[in-house]
């Protein structure tokens, strides 16, 4: 979708005083979100209340959707200021009070989104608070979210909470993520058991060293 034809095409349907519908606006807003573009996103957001439209919680799916690959795309690229990632917080916090007041209950996609926007501002702990409290309560979870909080605790060698989330699943806990979880924690293990064994060798080392030392100076 080419986005700014999209967007002319919507207003110019409002100055001819044509519906522009919910429909639209999500598929500028989708199309946006895809390319992490904040800016689009928020200009279209602004149009919801000039067109007289009522978001849905897709709506703001797409605005942490936006948010979090605005930030992928640019740790690409190179490192991220921090002013920039709270300018991201500010906007994801706001748009959670937005969806409070609106009395929008969060969807499956909406805590996809967001999980992964917390992910990628590395509040991963957060991220795994949000999983745990939604599943408790019996709330929606893809498996996407739950494969990338358990991951995200896996890459910080906590293991054991990794596989908390992962029972999250339920009784259909993902054979994929179970042996991922694995993999990390052999080569974790892996790692330990070669640092190990190299300051062992460096020890030996030192012991022959200063052992020598010893007989030449008796040899002396």
């Amino acid at each position: 979708m080419n986005i700014f034809i999209a967007c002319n095409q919507v207003r110019e349907l409002a100055r001819e005083e044509t519906c522009v519908t919910l429909a639209a606006l999500n598929s500028i807003m989708s199309a946006s979100a895809e390319r992490g573009d904040t800016n689009t996103i928020l200009s279209i957001w602004y149009d919801f209340d000039k067109y007289g439209v009522q978001p849905d919680a897709d709506s703001f799916s797409f605005v942490f959707e936006a948010l979090g690959k605005n930030l992928m795309r640019y740790k690409a690229k190179h490192k991220v200021p921090e002013r920039h990632i709270q300018a991201c917080i500010l906007t994801a916090e706001s748009f959670l009070g937005r969806m409070e007041d609106r009395g929008l209950e969060p969807t499956e996609h909406v805590i996809r989104e967001y999980v992964e926007f917390l992910c990628q501002i590395e509040q991963i702990d957060t991220a795994t608070e949000v999983v745990l409290d939604i599943a408790q309560q019996g709330g929606a979870l893809n498996s996407k979210t739950i494969y990338r909080v358990s991951m995200a605790n896996a890459k910080l060698r906590r293991f054991d909470m990794a596989r908390k989330i992962a029972e999250c699943q339920g009784d259909t806990a993902l054979p994929m993520l179970t042996n991922s979880i694995e993999r990390e924690e052999l080569l974790f293990r892996g790692q330990n058991s070669t640092s190990r064994k190299d300051e062992q060798d460096s020890d030996e080392v030192l012991s022959d060293t200063s052992t020598q030392s010893f007989w030449r100076s008796q040899q002396l």
